[in-house]
């Protein structure tokens, strides 16, 4: 994959690796590449494998023939260990019989679990690829026969296979499909080229012409070509929608994060959409101008197929013809440059795609697709069908036209062309993009963004340069020579790696109209733009590397989008568990519920799935009565738009009617009365609504105020019952008639809640009447457009408060509706959204409240809680499930031997067993369901009692694989704690009296061994086949003694004093030994049985006594002195364990073991 090509760096001379024999068997269990840190997961983020495991198990009858891999030395061997060992059995190391080749690279390979005295190779000894070095069997640590292979590099241990869900390059010199056996060729098999590191056609060259420059394009189409919109239903949220193996899908934004889903049965794996010529091409965009975004795709005979969303599906809209697979369009070099813009500025967006002959464009007609455009011949013959070219194709609005514009990258530079709408004509070549200078390398190349950085309403040149992320500002006629800064994302720093620099993106972050940036750092999200002059960063979400987000199937979702109504880009992208969202806000980003859709359990670790997902950038667009910022000036609906979204905001009020008296004589006092509709999604609560007089200058609202007053000295009535939503609210006040007509002019009375003014559609009303004086002469300027007789045009009806007919209502409710009002009276009334002579100085007051009411809207959507979680990339949840191939079922009544089944029955019966005691302190076990033919580790469900009564366990349900008491070492009255190893290799001290563990260590070996006083504990450390690390902890202050080993060793037993330990090791001719080491600044050692015959393999650890080394192993239990020499045995006991308390030797049922010489 793509995303490996850091690692891949340093393996592409790796040795590659046939399969270890001729049968065609494949994995069983493969390495674990959540490294024992949850649920396992395989390359391919399946769930063939288990907990903790550092290589791949094939189950095999006993006695197939292991061969080499591939050229190498052989390292080490071990020939001691009988034929069928139990889970749980520690001989070689857990490996069992093994050989181990170091390869010509400096890496190494494992056979682990093979047949005694069938090695055929010797330490020393040259191999080749495919040599014969031994036979299969079920030795040491096995559930029964099957070969365990480990590849490592310096100690440690990584996958064999390469996928979407390991950092590891892989070795298999022919992988093959998963779940299929891989080649068996030792010489190169040559197969097309991909992005792997590797010289896949045996031509000397590794991912040579444009592998990875394809797998980029076609995995990350929402880093080159990212959908403006994904607003599938209209109501101003981006979507998330993408292409599910049963078709086109779509959940909707709720603005705290996603709900409904619209499922289709469009572009399915069934039709034949899961080929990369197909779903790399999906596009969204509104093809029909109707402001709802559609979805494109390019099929193999029909050409561009487009479907139009209908709000709650999705309905075929045209074919752009042309573009056929018979045409070459099945070519990543056109299939991947597929856009959807509108390059005539008539809101509907066009098809345009890079041809054989160069660029050209569709018109959509708003019913289909007509006139064919060319534009700049960017052809193959040309030069232009190299991905360095044609995979930096950039639209965008250069010179502010509304029309979109198109660039492309030369050897020259990059090449800048203005749509005429029916045409394009040369822009600008800006030579800071040449070849010379570097640009030819993807790194640079595919961070090319037309942006408006600067917030001029041009599009931009910007992009990652070795220093970091530079931008040339558009001009009238081209671009400025100045390169502004943005972000020190230099190579130096790391973001040459394409886990980060494949991941920027743009978008306006901060609501100050100006496109910024982010990108991810290994340890999250960040983001970088200009306020004004000066440069801001502001950390985003914690996709870390550790988190998993270096893999390809969560860094090339990541989108810029916008879930919210505040039109501040937010950050989405896909983790393994479904979709993540943080939004943008004054603190930073926050997180939002995340949706549990797209997840590794759908398969969307594939890229026929995760590229295809779909986030709008968000378009801006006159402002509408929705709750939403539109145009993207930052203000929530601004300027009283006139006009309901689909979506409605919470509080909306449209006025209805007005009603006060003809004329009056001024200083006398009326009675007014303003009449509402409720245009809202909420209700208006009795008192909660207040009609506000608003003007420039305070006297003015005096002159209107009468003596008696008002609720507030700005505030003329409050309503007085709740109304609910397409009701009718009314306001009656009393007003003072003042001397001068022109106040009513510049004084505005808007509807407010105590939130701050309603800001839509038309919430405000600016009241007229004649004014007469004492002496009945008139001194009013009255535009009531009288009709010469006497009486009014505004159908006065003698008074009242007539509610409105259901002819009005419904068209007063109708989103984008125009609602005529009405008078009662000869007043005369206009609504807001577009008054004349001194208003606009109070739109603009009126604007500045709307601000001010959006961060106090804001804060109120926080305090109703939105819901915070911290997500990362988890495992897998695929439970682990026992494979067979076909060649296993054949040979399934060969796989175990009857005495290997008796041993089995005995060790892996599912009674309860006690495994560690300590007077009259038990710790009984429960061995859960084993994993057939595999080398998993015991994992038993364990319960504590005491004088045989349960008592409570600290560790709960955690599983563990083997466990000693420590007595205390300063009062053996004192409860005892534990030592305690679990199935992924951690070391656990467990504290009885507290209740408490605390982690000690991990990746060791299965055994612990305790002092007989207390004070220490010792055991193997490393890798199966591969423990070469002797570790002592001294409990009493937590210190711990490493000592490097040189050869695999097992089974310690430290003194009774602590001072030294006893143990076994491989020797050089493959024997086991028998060694005791002195502890401290020495730590020297001796060698005291050469060719050992009996010696500790457990599953029990061993107990160094002042009777003996007490231990079991594959024949019985036995006990030896200090010397090495043989002193007790018995054969029939069924395993050992020995009490600390006082000096009592049992077996796993409690039975007193006893000695025979």
């Amino acid at each position: 994959m793509f995303a490996l090509q850091a690692t891949q760096s340093l393996d592409a001379q790796a040795e590659p690796l046939r399969r270890p024999f001729n049968e065609n068997i494949v994995f069983n269990y493969g390495f674990d590449n959540n490294y024992g840190s949850g649920s396992c997961r395989d390359f391919n983020c399946g769930g063939y494998c288990y907990s903790g495991h550092t290589g791949t198990d094939h189950a095999m009858v006993v006695g197939t023939n292991i061969l080499a891999g591939a050229d190498g030395t052989v390292a080490a061997i071990n020939n001691s260990c009988a034929d069928y060992g139990s889970f749980g059995n520690t001989c070689g190391g857990r490996c069992g019989n093994y050989v181990r080749i170091r390869h010509a690279d400096g890496q190494t390979t494992i056979y682990c679990h093979m047949k005694l005295n069938s090695l055929t190779v010797a330490v020393g000894q040259a191999v080749s690829c495919g040599q014969k070095v031994g036979q299969s069997a079920s030795s040491g640590s096995s559930t029964g026969p099957h070969l365990h292979v480990g590849w490592s590099t310096n100690g440690v241990s990584r996958d064999l296979y390469r996928g979407s869900c390991t950092s590891s390059p892989g070795t298999w010199r022919q992988q093959n499909g998963y779940r299929e056996a891989v080649g068996t060729s030792c010489g190169c098999v040559p197969s097309p080229e991909v992005c792997d590191g590797k010289d896949n056609n045996c031509n000397g060259e590794v991912d040579e012409g444009d592998v990875c420059e394809i797998d980029a394009l076609t995995q990350a189409p929402a880093s080159y070509a990212p959908a403006r919109t994904s607003d599938v239903n209209g109501d101003g949220l981006q979507d998330a929608c993408g292409r599910f193996a049963e078709g086109w899908a779509c959940y909707l934004a709720t603005g705290l994060g996603f709900g409904e889903k619209i499922q289709t049965n469009l572009m399915s794996d069934a039709s034949g959409w899961g080929a990369a010529a197909h779903y790399a091409t999906i596009r969204m965009g509104d093809v029909d101008g109707d402001g709802l975004a559609d979805v494109c795709a390019r099929h193999s005979t029909k050409g561009y197929q487009c479907w139009r969303s209908t709000g709650t599906d999705f309905e075929h809209y045209g074919d752009a013809p042309g573009y056929t697979n018979a045409e070459g369009w099945n070519r990543p070099e056109f299939y991947t440059t597929f856009r959807l813009v509108d390059i005539d500025g008539d809101g509907r967006d066009d098809v345009c795609a890079r041809g054989p002959q160069g660029w050209s464009c569709q018109l959509s007609t708003g019913t289909g697709f007509g006139e064919h455009v060319v534009g700049p011949t960017w052809s193959d013959a040309s030069g232009f069908g190299r991905a360095q070219y044609y995979g930096t194709i950039r639209t965008g609005d250069l010179n502010g036209d509304g029309k979109q514009d198109v660039c492309i990258r030369r050897i020259a530079g990059f090449d800048c062309f203005l749509s005429t709408g029916r045409g394009f004509e040369r822009f600008a070549l800006n030579e800071h993009f040449s070849n010379a200078g570097g640009w030819s390398d993807m790194k640079y190349w595919s961070s090319l963004r037309l942006v408006d950085f600067d917030g001029d309403g041009r599009d931009d040149v910007c992009a990652r340069f070795s220093g970091g992320i530079r931008c040339l500002r558009s001009t009238e006629t081209g671009f400025g020579e100045d390169l502004v800064a943005i972000a020190a994302l230099s190579d130096a720093s790391g973001w040459s790696d394409p886990t980060n620099h494949m991941t920027l993106r743009t978008g306006d972050v901060n609501g100050d109209g100006a496109q910024d940036f982010c990108v991810r750092a290994n340890a999250g999200m960040r983001c970088y733009g200009l306020d004004g002059t000066e440069s801001f960063s502001l950390a985003g979400p914690e996709w870390s590397d550790a988190s998993g987000w270096d893999k390809p199937q969560h860094y090339h979702t990541v989108a810029l989008t916008d879930i919210d109504p505040d039109r501040r880009r937010d950050l989405c992208a896909r983790a393994s568990a479904g979709l993540v969202c943080a939004r943008a806000s004054d603190e930073g980003f926050v997180r939002v519920s995340n949706l549990g859709a797209f997840t590794n359990a759908q398969g969307w670790s594939d890229p026929k799935y995760y590229s295809t997902l779909r986030l709008g950038s968000g378009v801006c667009r006159p402002e509408q009565c929705n709750g939403f910022d539109d145009d993207c000036d930052g203000v929530i609906d601004n300027g009283q738009p006139g006009e309901m979204g689909l979506t409605r905001p919470a509080i909306a009020a449209r006025l209805v009617e007005a009603i006060l008296p003809e004329q009056a004589v001024a200083g006398s006092i009326v009675v007014a009365s303003v009449r509402f509709l409720n245009e809202g999604r909420e209700a208006w609560a009795a008192r909660a609504v207040h009609l506000e007089a608003v003007a420039n200058d305070a006297q003015l609202i005096e002159a209107l105020r009468p003596a008696t007053g008002w609720p507030q000295p700005d505030m003329a009535a409050t309503l007085m019952a709740a109304v609910a939503p397409g009701e009718v609210g009314e306001w009656s006040f009393s007003l003072r008639v003042p001397e001068d007509a022109g106040v009513f002019d510049r004084v505005l009375f808007v509807l407010s809640t105590d939130d701050g003014p309603i800001s839509c559609p038309a919430p405000s009303v600016s009241l007229r009447l004649g004014i007469t004086t004492d002496d009945g002469s008139g001194n009013n300027n009255n535009n009531n457009n009288n009709n010469g007789n006497g009486n009014n045009d505004n159908n006065n009806n003698g008074g009242g408060n007539p509610e409105l007919d259901a002819g009005e209502l419904d068209a007063a409710r109708s989103p984008g509706s125009s609602v005529q009002t009405t008078s009662t009276s000869s007043c005369a009334m206009s609504g807001a959204a577009g008054p004349g002579g001194s208003w606009p100085a109070l739109l603009a007051l009126l604007g500045l409240l709307g601000l001010r009411r959006r961060w106090r809207d804001k804060a109120r959507l926080l305090a109703l809680g939105l819901l915070i979680f911290a997500v990362g990339c988890e495992a897998s949840k695929e439970p682990v499930q026992p494979v067979q191939s076909a060649a296993t079922n054949q040979q399934a009544g060969a796989l175990v031997a009857n005495d290997f089944a008796d041993h089995s029955a005995r060790i892996n019966s599912p009674a309860p067993r006690q495994i560690a005691v300590y007077g009259t302190w038990q710790l009984l076990a429960r061995p859960t369901a084993l994993l057939p033919n595999s080398d998993a580790p015991p994992s038993f469900k364990v319960e504590l009692r005491r004088d045989g009564e349960p008592v409570s366990w600290p560790l709960g349900d955690e599983l563990i694989s083997t466990a000693v008491f420590v007595p205390s070492a300063q009062d053996f009255d004192e409860p005892p704690s534990l030592a305690v190893r679990t199935p992924n290799g951690r070391l656990l001290h467990v504290d009885i009296k507290s209740g408490s563990a605390s982690e000690l260590d991990d990746q060791i070996g299965l055994l612990i061994s305790v002092a007989a006083n207390g004070c220490c504990l010792s055991y193997m450390r490393g890798e199966m086949g591969m423990q070469m690390e002797l570790r002592v902890v001294r409990l009493a202050d937590g210190a711990v003694q490493s000592i490097a080993l040189d050869e695999n060793a097992w089974a310690p037993a430290i003194s009774p004093d602590g001072t030294r330990v006893i143990y076994v090791s491989a020797t050089p001719s493959g024997n086991a030994s028998i060694v005791v080491r002195e502890l401290g600044a020495a730590a020297t050692s001796q060698v005291l049985v050469e060719d050992a015959r009996i010696f500790p393999t457990g599953p029990q650890p061993p107990f160094w006594t002042e009777q003996g080394i007490a231990f079991t192993s594959e024949h019985g239990v036995y006990l030896l002195d200090p010397s090495g020499r043989l002193i007790g045995q018995n054969l029939e006991a069924n395993g050992l364990l020995v009490d600390l308390n006082d000096g009592r030797f049992v077996d796993v049922d409690g039975q007193s073991v006893t000695w025979s010489k």
